[in-house]
């Protein structure tokens, strides 16, 4: 959470000096009295600049944050009594690593060992989709989340064994 903060932080003092930095250029264009046609040239590309400086510092976070795994992935880890348990999944080798990087999880090996959690993807429209199931092929559910932007993908984890949380 520090980290966040941090970033925060310093993405809206960059996002600060950039638009003070433009106010003192159109200040030293005002006050130079070039030539007209110069003077539309620098201050044309330095709003421009000053644009994708505040796109890149005030949105990006907020797109990244509605787009990414990240927050679902830690969610999801923290229902996992048993850390070093594997889980064996139908989401795609993209939306693994995600997982496995954020949440720190492991998924099954190909070939491998029998997984007790079972991470299942569906894409059914949230009007039209029926309440999960508690049960699935013996296990129990013990978490389900959605990204905050996608309406249709939803996951849900089962367990094998007796849930502590």
């Amino acid at each position: 959470m520090k980290q966040i903060e941090y970033e925060t932080k310093l993405t809206t003092a960059i996002a600060f000096c950039a638009t003070l930095a433009w106010f003192v250029l159109i200040y030293w264009r005002i006050s130079r009295k070039p030539s007209v046609l110069l003077r539309a040239v620098v201050l044309s590309s330095g709003g421009v600049m000053l644009c994708w400086i505040l796109l890149a510092t005030l949105w990006m976070p907020w797109a990244n944050y509605s787009k990414s795994y990240a927050g679902i992935a830690v969610e999801m880890a923290q229902k996992m009594p048993e850390k070093m348990s594997c889980i064996s999944s139908n989401v795609s080798g993209a939306q693994r690593a995600s997982f496995a990087f954020f949440g720190n999880v492991r998924f099954e090996k190909l070939g491998g060992e029998s997984c007790q959690y079972l991470l299942i993807k569906d894409n059914v429209p949230k009007r039209h989709r029926p309440k999960a199931p508690e049960r699935y092929e013996g296990k129990k559910l013990v978490w389900e989340g959605h990204r905050p932007s996608d309406r249709e993908e939803r996951f849900r984890l089962y367990y094998a064994g007796n849930p502590q949380k």
